[in-house]
């Protein structure tokens, strides 16, 4: 099925996660990363291709379609420059082992990265869809995810502001698990919508973690995410969906892009 979703899909593009990067919850301290890297790039030509030679990491942007109907996708790379997690004390109990750092000198995209994204996010576009391998609503859960930087997830919103961009929906995977999570906290630009999808074999299995961002239920059991934009109405609708085996959504969410930017605009 590789080779031939490879010739019929027209932009195939992808990030990492760990065992993509190649260790278990490995960030920058990762010794074989450049190994990692070549592989990825090897496996993934489309995105390879929009990756310049010498660049740490596998981070990258392509914008599609015309004027009014611009779709800009930004890949995120969070494994190569980031910097340790704090680690729980003692049993780790009923979530996961890792605690938000207070240490604001620690990165998650190096400013590097940080730098590119700024520019990325200048950029004309109608619609955003940031792919990042981790959650980044979704953080209470004690596992992977921007909550682990607390300094940074507020940096990714301030620059959302800050630049103006549009139309931002964050994509996420790594939890084995499909839930859509909407962040409208005081720091939000505008409300922050998370599709993580992370279950494409996975068995039945029920889950009992929290998840205040939660809109929908939470589930364990093979599917893909999807998002279906509509752009025949004035404003146009964005439909934000998890898809079982039997090919229907289970999850669905459908927003409107005219409230996927600051209130003042």
């Amino acid at each position: 099925y590789w080779p031939r979703l490879r010739q019929e899909v027209p932009l195939l593009l992808a990030t990492w996660d760990d065992h993509d990067y190649g260790k278990n919850d490995a960030g920058k301290e990762w010794e074989k990363k450049d190994n990692g890297r070549d592989a990825f790039l090897e496996f993934f030509p489309t995105s390879a291709m929009n990756i310049p030679d010498g660049r740490d990491g596998v981070y990258h942007a392509v914008t599609v379609g015309p004027k009014g109907r611009r779709v800009q996708f930004i890949m995120l790379d969070t494994r190569w420059s980031r910097d340790a997690i704090d680690r729980k004390p003692g049993p780790r109990g009923t979530r996961g082992p890792y605690l938000p750092s207070d240490d604001t000198t620690r990165t998650l995209l190096g400013e590097t990265q940080w730098a590119w994204l700024e520019d990325a996010l200048s950029e004309p576009a109608e619609v955003r869809l940031i792919g990042s391998s981790i959650q980044v609503v979704a953080r209470e859960h004690g596992w992977e995810c921007w909550g682990n930087f607390p300094h940074e997830l507020e940096r990714l919103y301030r620059l959302i502001d800050e630049t103006h961009a549009k139309g931002v929906v964050l994509l996420s995977g790594d939890r084995h698990l499909g839930e859509i999570s909407k962040d409208v906290d005081e720091a939000t630009p505008y409300p922050m919508w998370d599709v993580t999808a992370s279950g494409f074999n996975e068995g039945d299995r029920e889950v009992d973690e929290p998840n205040r961002y939660r809109i929908g239920g939470v589930h364990r059991t093979s599917h893909f995410g999807a998002i279906e934009i509509d752009w025949a109405s004035d404003d146009p609708q964005l439909r934000l969906m998890l898809i079982g085996g039997d090919g229907r959504p289970f999850e669905s969410q459908t927003v409107a892009l005219s409230s996927l930017q600051a209130a003042a605009e």
